[in-house]
């Protein structure tokens, strides 16, 4: 990873191809070394010239492939690399429209150019579909596209570091991103559009920050003030809190002239229903607070609802056929596994898979069948467990997610309280650990948490296996000693196969 104040490279990857198995195993040697003190440098010193040209926005380039062509075997020199990294470079700056800048600014000499392209293969660097995905974001907003991000899949985008995300995710924050316009319209459409965005963002925050939160982005687009808003959430159970949130949301798309149909969360409340209590009493609320003709826009919207409920209407699309019904799944099926890969901070915890089982059993969290009735408490668990800390975010408990057998998608509530007695079971189990790994015996269960537990990795999700891929430090060599099985595993609530490289 290279880094600087302006510019960061997340991952490299390095392939070498060579006619010579010496060459390329020499070449292997001095990579690291290459790359670090030639290739970094040369893409900084590109994104130093380029960045004045962004007018004090963020470049954002998922996957950039430079090919180096190597006139002999050994490495080019310093000129050389610079000339092919600046036009490789070129290539994908040139295919982002929103970049003004003056070409020449960037041209390269055509006669060195054209010699060393000669080297390089044919085909682009860069497939079209990457280029799509290439973002120019307004710096001031990045950290609100990232929070956007979060609440869609449930981890972080990788260019932006969990350290601002635990921070820049706050509630006293997000209503600092939400004085803009335009994110408080993101945000409006998002909810509507995604039931799994909007579970995300019911588990992540606490009931009086989500009602507070959804005022500011719906209230001058429902009809009601805010003491009829105030009054409607006194009225209801805090487990009813969801449905009169999708009644809120819906209603304010409604009210902007969309039929149901193409609202995707009134289609939710429309398969799932209203509960009869539920809705008298916002029926109530809304006949005793409202004007005439706040009144008349709740009346259509409920009578609209009912009558799709029952039947008696069927929307039509415009060319008079029966319009798609919108479906929501609380996961997003579609999302293939083929491949997936999900950075970690706590990839150590696999250390302890052996005692997971009878671990969860002594907690409760298993039924007579071994299988796990307290996934969320489980997974909150194996999170204080690495790190001594409580309330996590989401996008910090990815592997706890895949250790419990949860899909690595799925929203899990933020809002999970741990008895005294699982944090005292959780210290035991790390005790045990110790104590069944001789070459630990003398160490203390903080070391083994801070040089082990706590180590960044990369799981990668894939048809007929996974892969857990840790990063190896000096003290590994202690895990010689380990006197169970860390390569190949199977965990209690995988189907799937799990091989680490250690």
């Amino acid at each position: 990873m290279g880094k600087n104040k302006a510019h960061s490279i997340q991952k490299v990857q390095v392939e070498i191809f060579t006619s010579s198995i010496e060459t390329g195993k020499l070449m292997e040697r001095d990579m690291s070394s290459f790359i670090r003190t030639r290739i970094f440098p040369l893409i900084e010193q590109y994104l130093d010239k380029l960045e004045s040209k962004l007018d004090n926005r963020f470049l954002q380039i998922p996957h950039l492939s430079l090919e180096i062509g190597f006139a002999r075997n050994e490495f080019p020199a310093i000129a050389d690399l610079e000339v092919q990294i600046d036009a490789q470079m070129n290539e994908v700056v040139e295919k982002i429209p929103a970049i003004a800048y003056q070409k020449d600014s960037f041209q390269l000499l055509k006669n060195a150019n054209g010699q060393l392209r000669n080297n390089l293969p044919v085909e682009n660097f860069l497939s079209e579909n990457e280029t799509e995905k290439v973002l120019l974001l307004e710096n001031e907003n990045k950290d609100f596209q990232a929070w956007i991000y979060f609440l869609e899949k449930g981890e972080l985008p990788w260019w932006y570091p969990e350290v601002k995300a635990r921070i820049n995710f706050q509630f006293k924050t997000l209503k600092l991103f939400l004085e803009n316009d335009f994110n408080r319209n993101t945000l409006w459409q998002k909810i509507a559009a995604n039931r799994v965005f909007f579970n995300r963002l019911l588990s992540q925050y606490s009931g009086k920050e989500v009602r507070e939160l959804l005022w500011f982005v719906l209230g001058d687009k429902v009809p009601m003030d805010r003491l009829g808003f105030e009054h409607i959430h006194k009225k209801i159970f805090s487990n009813e809190l969801e449905v009169v949130f999708q009644i809120f949301i819906g209603i304010s798309h409604y009210q902007e002239g969309k039929p149901f149909h193409e609202i995707p969360i009134i289609r939710s409340l429309i398969e799932n229903g209203i509960p009869e209590k539920l809705f008298a009493a916002v029926n109530a609320v809304v006949q005793d607070t409202l004007t005439e003709s706040e009144l008349t826009i709740w009346r259509s919207f409920f009578d609209e609802f009912n009558n799709t409920i029952t039947g008696e209407k069927v929307y039509q699309g415009s060319d008079g056929a029966e319009a798609q019904q919108v479906m929501i799944d609380p996961l997003d099926r579609s999302q293939k596994n083929d491949g997936e890969s999900h950075y970690l901070d706590h990839a150590g915890l696999i250390l302890i898979h052996p005692f997971l089982k009878a671990f969860f059993g002594d907690c409760g969290f298993l039924d007579q069948s071994g299988q796990l009735i307290e996934p969320e408490l489980a997974v909150h668990t194996l999170y204080y467990l690495a790190s001594r800390q409580v309330a996590p975010f989401e996008f910090e408990l990815v592997f706890e997610k895949y250790l419990c057998g949860l899909d690595i998608h799925q929203p899990i509530s933020r809002n999970i309280k741990l008895s005294r007695r699982t944090r005292e079971k959780a210290a035991v189990l790390l005790e045990s650990l110790l104590e069944n790994w001789n070459k630990l015996k003398n160490t203390s269960a903080e070391t083994v948490l801070n040089e082990f537990l706590t180590r960044s990795g990369k799981l990668v999700l894939e048809d007929h296996q996974d892969r857990l891929f840790v990063e190896r430090k000096a003290q590994d060599v202690l895990l010689d000693g380990l006197p169970w099985n860390l390569s190949i595993i199977k965990l209690p609530w995988r189907k799937k196969i799990l091989m680490v490289e250690w």
